[in-house]
Order: structure tokens, then C-alpha cells, then sequence
């Protein structure tokens, strides 16, 4: 069983049970993935544009995620694809997912873990337990009274 990528012009053997995104990581083919295959985030969109009987149906989860796309142009998630024969996939899409940068978005630092911050010497919160003295008036019932 082959899978062929459009536009790149690539075709790689893919193992029985083995996803198209799966193939396509081992291979070093870019398809963007939030989830990682759950699938929860249809980011692995692609299209299949030849084969598609070799591959079985979308099941209820992948079809509430990708809509009527999969009715219109034949839009599936990658991560939910498996084959049971040739298959030709375009990753347009993907293509331009990987080039597409934002000027707004800077490089966003690696955050530090807890341990990793520096301790202050202050204490964060301090507790002070009630008092157990008596005040005066402090009878339980009414002070006006007599």
C-alpha cells in the first residue's frame, strides 16, 4: 500500500494500521497536528483526491470535527485515515499552514516550572490563627440586657 502527497509529488509505503499522519512524521512530511492523532483539533485536515475507496469511512467523532467538508471536497483528518490500498492525499492546506507565519507573534519564551522560579525569603502567605481570649461583651448573649 502507497500513499502519494500532492503537491510535493511524494509517494511512501505505509504500514498496515499506521495513520497518514503517522506516515507522514516518520517520513518527515509536514501535516499540522494539535492533538496528536486524539483527534480533537482537525488541524491534520487533507484532502483525498484519489483512493478513497481504500480507506475506511469517517466514524461520528471525525465527521462532528470536520463537517461538511467532508461531503463537499473530500476533506479528512489525517490522523484518522488508515488504508487499505493506494491512496493520493493533497496537502495544499498543510503546505500552507507550515509557510504561513504571523509578523504579530513573537517567539514566545519556555516556560520555567515552579521549582525553577526563584524563592523569595518573604513567606508567601501567613496564617494567623483566631484568638482564643475572651473580650469583654463577649458573653454570647444580649449586652443591653438586664
Amino acid at each position: 500500500m502507497r500513499v502519494k502527497f500532492l503537491p510535493q509529488n511524494i509517494e511512501h509505503e505505509i504500514n498496515p494500521n499506521e495513520s497518514v499522519l503517522e506516515l507522514a512524521k516518520r517520513t518527515g512530511i509536514f501535516i499540522k497536528s494539535i492533538c496528536g492523532g486524539l483527534p480533537s483539533c482537525s488541524e491534520c485536515r487533507v484532502k483525498v483526491v484519489a483512493g478513497e475507496h481504500n480507506i475506511i469511512p469517517p466514524n461520528f467523532k471525525e465527521k462532528s470535527l470536520i463537517g461538511s467538508a467532508y461531503f463537499i471536497d473530500h476533506s479528512r483528518l489525517s490522523c484518522q485515515i488508515r488504508c487499505m490500498g493506494d491512496v493520493t492525499v493533497d496537502l495544499t492546506e498543510q503546505v500552507a499552514k507550515e509557510h504561513a507565519q504571523p509578523a504579530s507573534k513573537k517567539p514566545r519564551m519556555p516556560m520555567r516550572s515552579r521549582k525553577d522560579q526563584p524563592r523569595s525569603s518573604a513567606p508567601r502567605h501567613q496564617f494567623k490563627p483566631p484568638s482564643t481570649e475572651k473580650k469583654e461583651g463577649d458573653g454570647g448573649g444580649d449586652e443591653n440586657a438586664s
